[in-house]
């Protein structure tokens, strides 16, 4: 057999597996209800719930002072006013 062949028909049998796999991983995919769909939801939800907990967590402040002023607006959603007083805050 000729050298050529040879690379040719495997060239021919890598394209027919990465098809396969990728026809696979579709048809999971496109399935609602398959293990692999509330596999992958489940470990988006916890990723993002983890990342909305941390943010929480990292950001909240301890607010301590006075805060006053006035506010005037109209329904179109414009809004002026004057705020007075002091605000500290420290993350958690």
């Amino acid at each position: 057999m000729s050298r050529g062949y040879k690379r040719g028909q495997s060239t021919l049998e890598y394209v027919l597996l990465v098809t396969a796999v990728i026809g696979v991983l579709i048809a999971l995919v496109m399935n609602k209800d398959s293990a692999f769909q509330k596999g992958v939801n489940s470990t988006m939800t916890s990723g993002i719930d983890k990342m909305v907990d941390f943010s929480k967590n990292r950001f909240k402040t301890e607010s301590t002072g006075t805060t006053t002023g006035t506010t005037t607006g109209t329904t179109t959603g414009t809004t002026t006013g004057t705020t007075t007083g002091t605000t500290t805050g420290k993350p958690m």
